[in-house]
């Protein structure tokens, strides 16, 4: 699309250079109506067409510029327009969005962190937290006693149950 879209304007150019070239000669054909005065007209428009065959040298230096590479597939191979030059520009401008974007969301997160820990520290100030520490560890420390009862009353009952099924067994013997 932009190749095609570049390609126009160099034929607008061109088209353009041609029209002045036309116009200049013919106003000069009207101010000098002599032969010096022709003479003189057909060495300006063929200044004007070295002009123009420049202007197509620029265009075939572009189209030299983008080189071409073959990349070879299975079934084909592709020729594929590369340019040579690097698009700064672009890069650069959405580089910025980007640190832009960054920048903002750290800001934003720094403000909701201040926020969020003023509050905390807030409710933490008006409870009492170390009563509240020792609570927790009391109850995990009665919960850890009743696991340890719970696992040896099981204990005890597996011995229980093999005693009796060795009784068991040596009585029918």
């Amino acid at each position: 699309m932009w190749k095609l879209f570049k390609s126009f304007i160099f034929h607008l150019r061109s088209l353009l250079a041609q029209t002045l070239t036309f116009l200049t000669a013919e106003c000069v054909v009207a101010c000098m109506p002599t032969a010096k005065a022709t003479e003189q007209m057909d060495s300006y428009t063929e200044g004007k067409k070295t002009e123009a065959k420049t202007d197509n040298a620029t265009e075939e230096h572009e189209q030299k510029r983008t080189t071409t590479k073959t990349t070879r597939t299975k079934t084909s191979t592709r020729i594929r327009k590369t340019s040579t030059r690097k698009r700064t520009r672009g890069t650069r401008r959405r580089r910025r969005k980007r640190r832009r974007r960054r920048r903002r969301r750290r800001r934003r997160r720094r403000r909701r962190r201040r926020r969020t820990r003023t509050r905390r520290t807030r409710k933490i100030r008006t409870r009492t937290f170390r009563t509240k520490t020792t609570k927790t560890r009391k109850r995990r420390k009665e919960h850890l006693e009743q696991k340890q009862e719970k696992e040896e009353q099981e204990h005890l009952e597996q011995e229980q149950q093999e005693e009796q099924d060795q009784e068991e067994l040596e009585q029918e013997e």
